[in-house]
């Protein structure tokens, strides 16, 4: 893991946003959470007003952190999204998707366990593709690819 400023960044959610704090160690039996600098919340009117969540470990890329979050409309549907976060202070955001970078538009991800939900996991970079593991529909597991540039200009 990367340290920022001589600290790990932890981000987590609490309620319905997604929140970091700074810690010396990630030994967590010796060094506790006391913080929320609230980093993303949810955007009322938007695909994203209910709730946000961390969907894997931020990238960073040469105009700051890329991260993948998860957001939930009043109808319940799940979609991603992506946010830029400064590159020396990652609880910063330098510009966030206005629109969702992948919602449910297969069967898999409309019907299921929860009906009209792609759900992030995880993330990695391989050349240009941006590689989107996620689950659909509660019921099965996808990957879904974008090139990198495609989403870093859609956060311009």
């Amino acid at each position: 893991p990367e340290k920022i400023n001589g600290k790990y960044l932890v981000i987590h959610r609490v309620h319905d946003s997604v929140c970091a704090d700074f810690v010396n160690s990630l030994d967590f039996s010796k060094e506790k959470i006391t913080e929320c600098i609230e980093m993303l919340w949810p955007r009322r009117g938007m695909w994203d007003e209910e709730k946000v969540g961390i969907a894997a470990p931020p990238i960073k890329t040469k105009y700051g952190w890329l991260m993948l979050y998860h957001g939930v409309s009043d109808k319940t549907i799940y979609r991603v999204g992506a946010v830029l976060l400064n590159k020396d202070n990652p609880t910063e955001i330098i510009s966030r998707s206005a629109n969702p970078i992948l919602e449910p538009s297969k069967e898999y991800e409309r019907a299921g366990v929860v009906s009209n939900v792609v759900f992030p996991c995880g993330a990695i970079v391989r050349g240009e593709t941006l590689f989107i593991y996620y689950g659909g529909a509660d019921s099965t597991i996808a990957v879904a690819t974008v090139p990198m540039e495609y989403v870093l200009k859609s956060l311009e």
